[in-house]
């Protein structure tokens, strides 16, 4: 247990078993996570915090220096596809760490798409992207191959349910990311 008792916010954080001798909330297992908070006095209302993991090497902030060749390797062919990891590539990076983070914390009714094929509107009905997914006891799915039930560039599988890939955080993250660079050729971009 990991209590945040900074700027007034009162929060105990619950976090995985922490690796022997770990210290703050990450424990030494912990690349990204969230927590709800409420005010001591309640004079504001709650609100959730995004923890990026540093204080070990498998965090968020600290893998993501180490990341070297795909990206640069993916400008000069502009295609993902070719790299034995595809988009499973783009989980070593921050941005994407953000992005599934953050969709812990949206709010999900405010999330309709038109669909063309029905001519109407599809909502996603939970209040918070959950860390446990809403058909039975499971937990969030991370990965491609977890989420798509087959590995890149394969097909068959048993993937979960829609309904658990529309609630899951990495399903969000690589739409995200595949979406960002499906319109962003890496040959005429630099970062």
């Amino acid at each position: 247990m990991y209590f945040d008792n900074g700027d007034n916010r009162q929060a105990q954080v619950r976090a995985k078993p922490p690796v022997p001798g770990a210290t703050g909330p990450c424990k030494d297992n912990l690349r990204a996570f969230v927590y709800p908070f409420g005010f001591k006095d309640g004079s504001q209302p709650g609100g959730t915090a995004v923890v990026l993991c540093s204080n070990w090497d498998g965090g968020a902030i600290t893998s993501t220096q180490n990341v070297k060749g795909e990206i640069g390797d993916w400008r000069k062919s502009g295609d993902l596809r070719k790299y034995s990891q595809g988009i499973e590539t783009v989980g070593q990076y921050l941005s994407y760490m953000i992005i599934h983070e953050l969709m812990h914390v949206a709010n999900l009714q405010q999330c309709k798409t038109s669909h063309p094929i029905t001519s109407g509107y599809r909502e996603l009905t939970s209040p918070k992207g959950p860390a446990a997914l809403p058909d039975g006891n499971i937990g969030e799915v991370y990965g491609y191959e977890k989420i798509a039930g087959h590995a890149p560039g394969a097909t068959g599988g048993s993937p979960p349910s829609v309904n658990n890939r529309q609630h899951n955080a990495d399903s969000f993250a690589f739409l995200a990311s595949g979406m960002h660079h499906s319109l962003n050729s890496f040959s005429k971009r630099k970062c």
